[in-house]
């Protein structure tokens, strides 16, 4: 069970949202330590696929408030999608179509860590009726 400030007793914390998904959330905020912190997954290319650490650095309070609000219209899409609804209009024509914005105004600081995730992902992926919710502990490496 989470405490008070989205945190098991056993160190994982709760992914608040996330934009990229690639076998696990690969861009987003989570909880870390109960602090909500970016994270980051860019593919690489010399490896040609994505590495096994990510970056995390603070987030700030203005960019959490709009990754929620992006966030918020991608799950009512999703609901819709995956319902067998209609969506009133293709998912990048929403006002949820910043979240490219969004990451390209998110580049890690130079100060960000690296840290290996270790995830408990919701087996449900479906969000009708619900928004699935996933969390991660992580090892840092530096």
């Amino acid at each position: 069970m989470p405490g008070d400030a989205g945190v098991a007793d056993d160190g994982f914390g709760e992914v608040l949202y996330y934009f990229d998904w690639w076998d696990c959330p690969r861009f987003g905020v989570a909880r870390v330590d109960g602090e909500p912190m970016m994270f980051d997954s860019p593919f690489d290319e010399d490896l040609d696929d994505y590495a096994a650490e990510f970056l995390l650095w603070s987030a700030p309070d203005e960019e959490i408030a709009e990754g929620l609000a992006v966030w918020r219209a991608f799950t009512a899409w999703r609901e819709r999608f995956d319902s067998g609804k209609r969506p009133l209009r293709p998912f990048e024509a929403t006002r949820a179509g910043r979240l490219h914005q969004q990451r390209s105004r998110s580049e890690p600081p130079p100060t960000a860590r690296r840290a290996i995730p270790e995830w408990r992902l919701d087996p449900d992926r479906s969000f009708v009726g619900r928004v699935p919710k996933h969390r991660v502990r992580w090892q840092f490496v530096d």
